[in-house]
């Protein structure tokens, strides 16, 4: 919340002069060492030391004259024991929402767990909430569930947004980290007076998925309700008013405090080994066995809201500092996964081998025998022509004898052979078989030969390691408020007033109120 100063003139009417400041019967006091406070003191003059600490632990400090901060270390606050109530009521315990405040909201109040469930957002468990913001606040939209993935959320005047014809609205918005990762993806929005009084969330990827939301002014939770009740300075420094609705006093409450981490869901054993026939599918961390449970969270620690501080002195000097603070939450740290079993793996290999054998055998003896062969020559039949020779023609010559002449001539001589009938008997004839016989021999011989191939690859997967332990968040606390009201200005330049968010947890908390009054005359003209 932002801090407020308060037009002194207002005040005139209703203060009785100096009285506001106490009577100074607690004395003139210097704080020589931490000191906490047990009633409300009405001191002469104040001193706080050089790194000394004056723990109001829930009273009020009333300066008749001077308070007086040695230096930048001499501080006045609520420092431990915030929910401790005194006159004055103290910061809200852990998981408590501070209420009748002017105190800021813890991160809890400004961060919002989306889901996505049924086809739609959920926040913080209720699908297609209206959430209502206020002015001056930052929230958070935290997408570190698994079920975010591809689903980022946005914000626009339109109803669903681009689905609708509209577009994204981006002031004051940041985007930041990966869907569904731990403590890793958010959506941030500032809101501010300008935010539109209406804004729509949606799905960046898919239409009717989203929500509506209510931006105001006046956040609820306020302390002063009205103007003229925030104007009551008796109110401010008693911190607390009659609530005519209830007829009873309602007082003024500090920062919103947070919850230690609870459970949110237990580690999980690993997965067995991905072969149901391997002997080591079920032996913890074997290769091709079972992956190794989830690790378990480091729980986070709430914080108690800042508690409030109510300081009245006519003078102030030095620069010193008065606080109230929200505590500072320690941050959870979600267990991580286990580690996976390692994968069996051996790889097949190629071979040759040579060999010799020797082979013994027998070659067996033969027996057997040639047929007796039976055949017969047939008869042949046939007829010789007959043939007549005929013999050349000769010749004669003339023959002289004794004065004796035979004249020569010529004849020819031929014969006849006359023709003949001839047969040829056939004969039979038989060539008789004879047995005979092989002997076989035994032998041996030497061979020699060689086999080639490959054994295949083995591979048996490990399993999965578990998921980790999950713990709620442990966020920042509010810071609380602080009253401060002097009767002289300006304040010292190295004053420092403070109503801190308290931080280290998780999301952001607001901070809560400085609310300075100056209780001087209208005719004091000091800047």
């Amino acid at each position: 919340m932002a801090d407020i100063q308060i037009p002194e003139r207002l005040f005139l009417d209703r203060l009785g002069g100096d009285e506001v400041f106490g009577f100074g019967q607690d004395g003139d006091v210097t704080i020589a060492s931490n000191t906490t406070l047990t009633r409300d003191m009405y001191y002469n003059n104040l001193t706080i030391n050089s790194s000394c600490d004056l723990d109001t632990n829930g009273y009020r400090i009333f300066v008749k004259d001077t308070l007086t901060f040695t230096d930048a270390t001499s501080r006045i606050g609520r420092f431990s024991n915030k929910t401790t109530a005194g006159t004055l009521k103290g910061g809200a315990p852990k998981g408590t929402a501070a209420t009748d405040t002017l105190g800021g909201r813890s991160a809890a109040q400004t961060t919002f767990a989306v889901t996505y469930a049924s086809s739609v957002f959920a926040m913080d468990g209720t699908g297609q909430d209206t959430l209502s913001l206020y002015v001056g606040n930052t929230y958070t939209f935290l997408q570190e569930d698994s079920t975010n993935v591809g689903h980022r959320i946005k914000f626009s005047e339109t109803s669903d947004g681009t689905h609708n014809s509209g577009s994204a609205y981006t002031t004051g918005v940041t985007e930041s980290g990966t869907l569904a990762v731990d403590g890793d993806a958010n959506t941030v929005i500032e809101v501010t007076s300008s935010t539109p009084s209406t804004l729509y969330y949606y799905c960046e990827t898919h239409a009717s998925e989203g929500g509506t939301i209510n931006v105001s002014d006046t956040d609820p939770n306020l302390f002063f309700s009205g103007e003229e009740e925030l104007f009551n300075l008796s109110v401010a420094v008693a911190g607390r008013t009659f609530d005519m609705s209830s007829g009873t006093y309602k007082f003024l409450e500090g920062g919103s405090g947070t919850s230690d981490s609870t459970q949110v869901s237990a580690a999980q054993e690993g997965q067995t080994g991905g072969n149901n026939n391997w002997a080591n599918r079920n032996t913890l961390g074997a290769q091709g066995g079972k992956g190794y449970t989830g690790n378990a969270a480091t729980s986070g620690t709430g914080a108690v809201g800042g508690g409030v501080v109510v300081v009245v002195a006519k003078s102030i000097s030095g620069d010193g500092a008065i606080r109230a603070d929200g505590d500072d939450a320690v941050d959870a740290a979600q267990g991580t996964k286990g580690n996976d079993a390692p994968d069996y793996y051996q790889s097949g290999t190629n071979y040759s081998y040579g060999y010799s054998y020797t082979n013994y055998g027998a070659n067996p003896t033969n027996y057997g025998s040639n047929p007796t062969t039976y055949g017969s020559n047939p008869t042949n039949y046939g007829t010789n022509p007959p043939v007549t020779h005929y013999h050349n023609a000769h010749y004669h010559p003339t023959v002289y004898i004794n004065n004796f002449t035979q004249p020569g001539f010529v004849h020819t001589h031929y014969h006849l052979h006359p023709g003949t009938t001839n047969t040829h008997p056939g004969n039979t004839n038989t060539h008789p078989g004879n047995n005979y016989s092989y002997a076989g021999n035994n032998y041996s011989y030497t061979g020699y030969g060689a086999n080639y191939g490959a054994n295949a690859n083995v591979f048996h997967s490990g399993g999965a390691g578990g998921t980790g332990e999950k713990v709620s968040e442990a966020f920042n606390a509010g810071g609380g408020t602080v009253v401060l009201v002097s009767g002289s200005k300006p304040l010292p330049s190295g004053l420092t007033t403070s109503a801190a968010a308290g931080t280290s947890g998780a999301g952001t908390a607001t901070a809560g109120t400085i609310l300075t009054i100056f209780n001087i005359a209208a005719t004091d003209t000091a800047p």
